[in-house]
């Protein structure tokens, strides 16, 4: 299934302290790139969206491991 700005942002609002800008970062994109695809409504490119999933999951399983 195709993921939207905004699931991926429902995603990180999940997780403790990982900011927008810290994910942008992390998936080498500007903050400003991610809030305008969220206020867009349109959908990643499927390359940035695999790089954002991974972030995402690394962060939910280091936090899940308490490290």
């Amino acid at each position: 299934m195709k993921k939207s700005w905004q699931d991926l942002e429902d995603a990180r609002t999940k997780l403790r302290g990982l900011s927008r800008a810290e994910l942008a970062r992390r998936a080498g994109i500007s903050e400003s790139a991610f809030t305008k695809g969220l206020s867009s409504g349109r959908f990643p490119q499927k390359e940035t969206r695999q790089k954002v999933e991974l972030i995402l999951e690394a962060v939910r399983m280091t936090q899940e491991a308490g490290l």
